[in-house]
């Protein structure tokens, strides 16, 4: 929709009864405003891909789909809590180097998530709750899990 609109500073009202974002905001450069996310929508994958976003909308639960959702968002310093309806999350905050800290609700798991090979490459100042810090051995999802001395994970 605002696909490589480099001018857009500040997203439109999403509105409601939408149910895929696919990509409206990718290359949208100087966006430094995300929208919120209406209940309803599925899929947001590649929906910031390289926008200049700071802080991430909420995300509402039954989002299904967040392939590429924040890919090369340098400008992230935390990321949304992420519903426990999520499937796909590869390459979700993949480069997203400024990225410290992800939150998750009570009962997160990663049960549900079926694809997430490169989900965390390039995070490296990426830190978990009880202190992993990223290495590029670890950027699956498999460590999309909540940190603890026992478990090592990049969430919080």
């Amino acid at each position: 929709m605002f696909h490589n609109c480099k001018a857009l500073q500040e997203a439109p009202t999403i509105p409601k009864g939408v149910d895929n974002c696919r990509s409206m905001f990718h290359c949208c450069h100087n966006l430094k405003t995300a929208p919120t996310i209406p209940e309803g929508v599925k899929d947001c994958s590649l929906m910031f891909v390289d926008s200049g976003i700071r802080e991430t909308p909420d995300l509402p639960n039954g989002i299904e789909d967040c392939d590429s959702m924040f890919f090369g968002c340098n400008n992230l310093k935390k990321a949304p809590d992420i519903p426990d309806s999520v499937k796909n999350c590869d390459y979700m905050f993949y480069n997203c180097s400024g990225l410290t800290t992800i939150y998750v609700g009570n009962g997160w798991s990663t049960e549900k998530l079926s694809w997430g090979t490169t989900m965390f490459s390039g995070c490296t100042k990426l830190v978990g709750g009880n202190g992993t810090t990223y290495s590029s051995s670890n950027v699956t999802y498999t460590y999309a899990r909540v940190d603890t001395a026992s478990t090592p994970g990049y969430l919080t």
